[in-house]
């Protein structure tokens, strides 16, 4: 059910959501709006979910988007978290490396 899944669908999904249209998100993303349009599509494809109502002016978060929704900030976040410590990292190995040469 997840194979290809991507963290880029991921974040078009949060960013429809959390700026509550697809060009919205797609400006705060820096895409274009069908790009991001086709990135939640085909995530919500591989999910085999319908995340996100589309039949009003405005999106909105079905049941299971809404569910879906809160794991994915959590995953997300936790994901920063991640890389954040991951480039703690290399810039710590990098100042060991630099008093290694002195």
């Amino acid at each position: 059910m997840f194979d290809g899944i991507t963290l880029h669908q991921l974040v078009c999904f949060e960013a429809v959501v959390s700026e509550g249209s697809f060009q919205a998100a797609a400006e705060k993303l820096l895409r274009s709006q069908p790009s991001v349009s086709s990135s939640v599509k085909n995530l919500e494809s591989q999910l085999q979910l319908s995340l996100l109502d589309r039949s009003g002016y405005r999106v909105t978060l079905t049941d299971a988007g809404r569910s879906f929704y809160e794991q994915t900030r959590v995953f997300l976040q936790d994901a920063k978290r991640l890389r954040d410590h991951a480039t703690q990292l290399a810039i710590s190995a990098a100042a060991r490396a630099l008093r290694s040469i002195k």
